[in-house]
Protein backbone atom coordinates (compact mmCIF):
# COMPACT_ATOMS: atom_id res chain seq x y z
CA UNK A 1 0.00 0.00 0.00
CA UNK A 2 2.86 2.46 0.82
CA UNK A 3 4.43 2.05 -2.86
CA UNK A 4 1.30 2.58 -4.31
CA UNK A 5 1.16 6.09 -2.31
CA UNK A 6 4.66 6.28 -3.44
CA UNK A 7 4.01 6.09 -7.09
CA UNK A 8 0.68 8.05 -7.16
CA UNK A 9 2.76 10.73 -5.57
CA UNK A 10 5.28 10.48 -7.91
CA UNK A 11 2.90 10.49 -11.14
CA UNK A 12 1.45 13.81 -9.54
CA UNK A 13 4.14 15.47 -8.77
CA UNK A 14 5.41 18.17 -11.46
CA UNK A 15 7.65 17.05 -14.10
CA UNK A 16 11.32 19.38 -14.03
CA UNK A 17 11.82 21.50 -16.72
CA UNK A 18 14.30 19.96 -19.51
CA UNK A 19 16.70 22.48 -20.96
CA UNK A 20 15.66 22.65 -24.74
CA UNK A 21 18.92 24.29 -26.72
CA UNK A 22 21.80 22.12 -27.36
CA UNK A 23 23.98 24.54 -24.82
CA UNK A 24 21.12 24.33 -22.10
CA UNK A 25 21.37 20.38 -22.61
CA UNK A 26 25.19 20.29 -22.73
CA UNK A 27 25.55 23.00 -19.47
CA UNK A 28 22.68 20.94 -17.52
CA UNK A 29 25.17 17.63 -18.79
CA UNK A 30 28.16 19.16 -17.42
CA UNK A 31 26.33 20.51 -14.25
CA UNK A 32 25.17 16.63 -13.56
CA UNK A 33 28.80 15.42 -14.27
CA UNK A 34 30.18 18.06 -12.58
CA UNK A 35 27.88 16.96 -9.02
CA UNK A 36 29.95 13.85 -8.67
CA UNK A 37 33.08 14.32 -8.07
CA UNK A 38 33.69 17.53 -9.72
CA UNK A 39 33.56 15.49 -12.94
CA UNK A 40 34.43 16.95 -15.91
CA UNK A 41 32.59 15.88 -19.37
CA UNK A 42 33.99 15.49 -22.78
CA UNK A 43 31.57 16.39 -25.91
CA UNK A 44 32.27 13.86 -29.41
CA UNK A 45 32.49 15.06 -32.51
CA UNK A 46 28.76 13.36 -33.22
CA UNK A 47 26.99 14.35 -30.34
CA UNK A 48 25.15 17.05 -31.66
CA UNK A 49 23.27 15.58 -35.13
CA UNK A 50 20.98 17.96 -37.12
CA UNK A 51 17.84 15.70 -38.28
CA UNK A 52 14.67 16.38 -40.47
CA UNK A 53 11.20 14.88 -38.41
CA UNK A 54 8.35 17.22 -38.27
CA UNK A 55 8.49 17.29 -42.38
CA UNK A 56 8.55 21.11 -42.32
CA UNK A 57 11.84 21.11 -43.67
CA UNK A 58 13.02 22.71 -40.54
CA UNK A 59 15.88 20.57 -39.18
CA UNK A 60 15.29 19.06 -35.44
CA UNK A 61 18.36 18.24 -33.30
CA UNK A 62 19.67 14.75 -32.05
CA UNK A 63 21.88 15.09 -29.28
CA UNK A 64 23.13 11.51 -28.54
CA UNK A 65 24.55 10.97 -25.11
CA UNK A 66 26.29 7.78 -26.49
CA UNK A 67 29.22 10.95 -27.02
CA UNK A 68 29.22 12.28 -24.10
CA UNK A 69 32.00 11.32 -21.61
CA UNK A 70 31.97 11.73 -17.66
CA UNK A 71 35.39 11.85 -16.46
CA UNK A 72 33.69 10.11 -12.81
CA UNK A 73 31.11 8.01 -13.90
CA UNK A 74 31.96 5.49 -16.52
CA UNK A 75 28.06 5.46 -17.26
CA UNK A 76 26.28 8.49 -16.63
CA UNK A 77 23.54 8.75 -19.24
CA UNK A 78 23.07 4.96 -20.20
CA UNK A 79 22.90 1.29 -18.99
CA UNK A 80 22.25 -2.06 -20.43
CA UNK A 81 19.11 -0.23 -21.35
CA UNK A 82 20.54 2.04 -23.75
CA UNK A 83 21.68 5.81 -23.85
CA UNK A 84 19.89 8.86 -23.47
CA UNK A 85 18.80 10.26 -26.69
CA UNK A 86 17.60 14.01 -26.59
CA UNK A 87 15.59 15.09 -29.69
CA UNK A 88 14.79 18.79 -29.65
CA UNK A 89 11.93 20.37 -31.77
CA UNK A 90 10.06 23.60 -31.52
CA UNK A 91 10.95 24.25 -27.95
CA UNK A 92 10.43 20.34 -27.04
CA UNK A 93 12.25 18.32 -25.23
CA UNK A 94 11.65 14.10 -25.98
CA UNK A 95 14.10 12.05 -24.35
CA UNK A 96 14.58 8.27 -24.85
CA UNK A 97 16.44 5.59 -23.93
CA UNK A 98 18.71 3.74 -27.50
CA UNK A 99 21.56 1.56 -28.29
CA UNK A 100 21.37 3.60 -31.61
CA UNK A 101 19.11 5.09 -34.05
CA UNK A 102 18.61 5.70 -37.53
CA UNK A 103 15.73 8.54 -39.50
CA UNK A 104 14.61 6.84 -42.69
CA UNK A 105 12.22 8.21 -44.72
CA UNK A 106 8.93 5.97 -45.14
CA UNK A 107 5.85 8.25 -46.62
CA UNK A 108 7.91 11.01 -44.23
CA UNK A 109 10.36 11.23 -41.48
CA UNK A 110 10.74 8.22 -39.26
CA UNK A 111 13.21 7.61 -36.34
CA UNK A 112 13.91 4.46 -35.79
CA UNK A 113 15.36 4.01 -32.08
CA UNK A 114 17.11 0.45 -31.16
CA UNK A 115 15.87 -0.51 -27.74
CA UNK A 116 15.96 -3.40 -25.33
CA UNK A 117 14.07 -5.88 -25.74
CA UNK A 118 11.76 -4.89 -22.89
CA UNK A 119 10.11 -2.26 -24.92
CA UNK A 120 8.92 -4.77 -27.43
CA UNK A 121 7.83 -7.19 -24.11
CA UNK A 122 10.68 -9.61 -24.88
CA UNK A 123 13.54 -9.89 -22.79
CA UNK A 124 16.41 -7.35 -22.94
CA UNK A 125 19.02 -9.75 -25.76
CA UNK A 126 16.05 -9.63 -27.52
CA UNK A 127 16.25 -6.99 -30.55
CA UNK A 128 13.75 -4.41 -30.66
CA UNK A 129 12.93 -1.38 -32.94
CA UNK A 130 10.92 1.45 -32.17
CA UNK A 131 9.29 3.78 -34.86
CA UNK A 132 8.69 7.27 -33.81
CA UNK A 133 7.05 10.12 -35.88
CA UNK A 134 5.87 13.46 -35.24
CA UNK A 135 2.69 13.55 -35.23
CA UNK A 136 0.11 16.46 -33.73
CA UNK A 137 2.81 18.65 -32.32
CA UNK A 138 5.14 15.78 -30.63
CA UNK A 139 6.84 12.44 -31.43
CA UNK A 140 4.73 9.58 -31.48
CA UNK A 141 5.06 5.37 -31.51
CA UNK A 142 3.01 2.39 -32.01
CA UNK A 143 -0.56 2.72 -29.62
CA UNK A 144 0.20 6.41 -28.78
CA UNK A 145 -2.77 8.48 -29.11
CA UNK A 146 -2.47 11.75 -31.42
CA UNK A 147 -4.55 15.14 -30.93
CA UNK A 148 -5.90 14.01 -34.10
CA UNK A 149 -7.21 11.01 -33.31
CA UNK A 150 -8.55 12.30 -29.50
CA UNK A 151 -10.30 15.08 -31.70
CA UNK A 152 -12.38 12.29 -33.55
CA UNK A 153 -13.08 9.98 -31.02
CA UNK A 154 -14.82 12.56 -29.23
Amino acid sequence: MTRLAIVACLALAPLPAFAVTVDDVLAEAEAFCAGFEKGTITVGPDVVQSVELTGDDTPETIIDYKGIACSTMASAWGGTGGTTLAVLSDGQRFDHLAYGWSVVDFDGPVLLLSQHGVNCGATGSDRCVQALVWTAGKLTGPGEASATQDAIEE
